[in-house]
């Protein structure tokens, strides 16, 4: 039998292995914890799947948009 060649996510049948950019994306943060109110002016960066970073501040609600970025999975961080 032979080994199977490693996987690379990058170039499944869903994905090709040049992201296409242009995808948007929206999000709301808000206290699950507590009251449930919204994170307002908390600062983010949100990064793609091509590792480019999008830095920015959500609204007064706690929302964000980020437009034009690579398609595929994002990863938010939030400053503390």
């Amino acid at each position: 039998m032979e080994p199977k060649a490693p996987c690379n996510p990058l170039l499944s049948e869903k994905s090709g292995a040049c992201p296409l950019r242009g995808d948007w994306i929206s999000f709301q943060v808000v206290d699950e914890t507590g009251d449930g109110k919204p994170y307002a002016g908390l600062s983010y960066v949100l990064q793609d799947s091509a590792h480019q970073k999008y830095p920015g501040v959500l609204d007064a609600d706690g929302k964000a948009k980020v437009f034009n970025h690579y398609q595929g999975p994002v990863v938010l961080t939030l400053d503390a």
